[in-house]
C-alpha cells in the first residue's frame, strides 16, 4: 500500500481595507525572524473561527480599523501539496479606528494610500499576499472599482 503524504496548515485571511474613494490600507511590518515588508493585514484562521470572523479580527488587531462592508473574493490553495486556504476580502466603509493589538515581536505600520500606489508595489513585486490582486491587475483591472466589482472565485 502506497501512503500520500501531504503537509497540513491552518487556513489565513488577507484583507484589502478600502478607506476612502481611491484610498487603502497596506502594512509596513517586521515579525520575529522576518525582515521590514510590504503586505496586506494577513492572519491565521484561528481553530473554529469563521473566515469572514477572522478577516475582521485580523483588521482590527493589525490595523485598529472596523468596517461595516465584507466581501469575499477569491479563497486559493497557494500549493497543491499543502492543504492551506488563503481567504481574499475586500473591506468598505470603515466604521471606526481603535488601537492595534499586536502579537509579541509584532511592528506594523499602518498606511492609508492610493490604490495607484498598491498598484505599483504589487506590480514590482514588493508587497507580500496580493497575489489574486496581482493576476486581476494583470488582466486590466488596475482600477480600484474593477477590484471592488470583482465576483467570488474559487481555484
Amino acid at each position: 500500500m502506497a501512503t500520500f503524504e501531504m503537509l497540513k496548515r491552518p487556513d489565513s485571511v488577507i484583507v484589502l481595507g478600502v478607506t476612502a474613494e481611491d484610498r487603502v490600507i497596506i502594512i509596513e511590518q517586521e515579525q520575529p525572524n522576518h525582515p521590514k515588508h510590504w503586505s496586506l493585514p494577513t492572519g491565521r484562521i484561528d481553530e473554529g473561527e469563521d473566515p469572514l470572523e477572522a478577516a475582521q479580527r485580523e483588521m482590527r488587531e493589525e490595523t485598529g480599523f472596523t468596517f461595516a462592508d465584507w466581501k469575499l473574493v477569491q479563497v486559493h490553495q497557494p500549493y497543491p501539496k499543502i492543504e492551506w486556504f488563503v481567504h481574499y476580502y475586500v473591506a468598505q466603509n470603515p466604521l471606526e479606528r481603535v488601537e492595534q493589538r499586536l502579537d509579541a515581536g509584532e511592528k506594523i505600520e499602518v498606511h492609508e494610500v492610493p490604490y495607484a500606489r498598491v498598484v505599483e508595489h504589487i506590480k514590482s513585486g514588493d508587497i507580500q499576499g496580493a497575489e489574486p490582486l496581482l493576476y486581476a491587475i494583470l488582466n486590466g483591472k488596475e482600477q480600484l472599482a474593477d477590484i471592488l466589482a470583482l465576483d467570488f472565485v474559487q481555484d
